[in-house]
């Protein structure tokens, strides 16, 4: 009962920081969590059982009532909730950005083309619409880690201005501060983008901050000059990470092991260099500002215990920051292992919780629709221990079908949470007033002429 009344108290709290349509609101949002994967439009929330107005609400508590809410409030509230009762060294968040494709909204402000996956052969992986950042918590519980879960924090449209990794970065570091833990280690992963001088420019800034991301094969990195080196040089030998001969023997060594999704279990070496450079230029000099490099070869284990072939090509990883030695190698590791999670995270938000299924030509409003998803979100995080396993027909012979319901209680999956957070909300019960019918509107007078929405052009970058 103890993450039951974590719930009601979020919730309640959560109601509070609505200053208007908070009814409207906090009903949109339990219809998000507990009814989205019925829909394939926002429209049909208003069929969810917790929605107990009609569909003119939804608009009106997205366009009319967020707008007046403090999201930064909102975001340290879940984050105080969903981390509270965690005993970590340290935080752990994951940055990536996602894209939301419009191609048809031809009145929507700041369109640009975007980087979105094409199934079509031979077509470039572009579309035109808009690129959303996500900032996410990530716990390092093993039964969360075993259900991919994970507390989206922070969540914004990147302008057509900013490259996305310079946006995330910023917005990840600027968590920082505004979630009170200038006094606590925190370790951000994210993907080879994140790796530019800008991104690592920002990361310098805060000295509590390491940041782990993935580094390019065919990068060039340098050593610490020799001792009796000239005060002129800056860099010492050059390491090309695609040809092991200009590898010197690495500082540390680890092994560990890694079963993969299909119970293929694989040998993991991880060889580690310290203080290492990058080239820098005369605005950053990348000299001040060494780190160390990971590398990762993954080989399978056979059934006789003999070891294969090296899988693929090894995988390189930047730890960067001035408490990095901080972090084992074992924990850079799994730590960045945990940054696929995002992938799942956006599958499911598209997918189940409509994150960017809004179709409004107003891109305020469809910004404050997809921080009201994180919200949601964050409700089905505080509700995975509490909920009902409900299995489909052909889901009974999988691995899931071992859990009972009301037996062996685990952990749930985010879609396994969201089916059973209907009866969840039986048993934590709601704040939104009831619905009360204002009567007709008067509508639009006779003579009454709506002005046409002006076409924008296509933002190019």
């Amino acid at each position: 009962m103890s993450e039951i009344n974590d719930l009601y108290k979020f919730r309640a709290e959560l109601y509070k920081l609505f200053p208007s349509r908070r009814d409207a609101i906090t009903e949109l949002i339990d219809a998000i969590s507990s009814y989205g994967y019925c829909c394939k439009s926002i429209v049909e929330l208003c069929e969810a059982p917790s929605f107990t107005r009609e569909y003119t609400s939804i608009t009106d508590a997205v366009s009319d009532g967020l707008g007046s809410a403090d999201f930064k409030k909102i975001e340290n509230l879940v984050f105080d909730h969903c981390t509270k009762g965690y005993a970590n060294d340290y935080y752990l968040f994951g940055t990536d950005g996602t894209p939301n494709p419009r191609p048809h909204a031809k009145t929507l402000e700041d369109r640009s083309i975007i980087h979105a996956s094409n199934c079509t052969p031979g077509q470039k992986p572009i579309a035109l619409g808009h690129q959303y950042s996500v900032t996410a918590w990530m716990p390092m519980d093993e039964a969360d880690k075993n259900k991919h879960w994970l507390v989206p924090i922070a969540a914004a449209r990147v302008p057509s201005s900013i490259s996305p990794n310079e946006f995330g970065i910023i917005q990840l570091t600027d968590l920082i501060s505004q979630l009170g833990l200038d006094d606590q280690l925190v370790v951000g992963v994210a993907d080879s983008a994140y790796g530019s001088q800008v991104c690592r420019q920002q990361a310098s800034k805060y000295d509590n901050f390491v940041h782990i991301y993935r580094l390019k094969g065919n990068r060039k990195v340098y050593s610490q000059p020799k001792a009796q080196a000239s005060k002129r040089q800056k860099y010492g030998e050059q390491m090309v990470l695609n040809n092991d001969k200009t590898h010197k023997a690495p500082d540390e060594e680890k092994i560990t092991k890694r079963i993969s999704a299909n119970g293929t279990e694989y040998k993991v070496t991880l060889s580690r260099w310290h203080n290492m450079l990058f080239r820098g230029t005369r605005e950053f000099k990348a000299y001040n500002h060494p780190f160390d490099i990971l590398k990762v070869e993954l080989r399978p284990i056979k059934e006789n215990g003999d070891i294969g072939d090296l899988v693929g090509k090894p995988m390189w990883l930047t730890v960067y920051g001035k408490r990095r030695s901080e972090i084992s190698t074992i924990n850079v590791y799994r730590n960045y292992s945990q940054r696929f999670d995002l992938e799942h995270f956006f599958r499911f938000g598209k997918n189940k919780l409509l994150m960017t299924s809004y179709q409004t030509p107003d891109v305020v409003n469809e910004e404050l629709f997809a921080k009201l998803c994180m919200v949601a979100h964050a409700q089905l995080f505080l509700a995975r221990n509490d909920g009902d396993l409900y299995l489909k027909k052909w889901e009974r012979y999988g691995k899931s079908s071992t859990i009972k319901n009301g037996a062996d209680k685990k952990t749930l999956t985010p879609t396994q949470a969201q089916r059973s957070f209907s009866s969840i909300l039986n048993k934590v019960g709601t704040f939104p007033l009831p619905a009360k019918k204002r009567g007709k509107s008067l509508g639009r007078q006779k003579g009454d002429k709506q002005v046409k929405r002006e076409k924008l052009p296509i933002v190019s970058v």
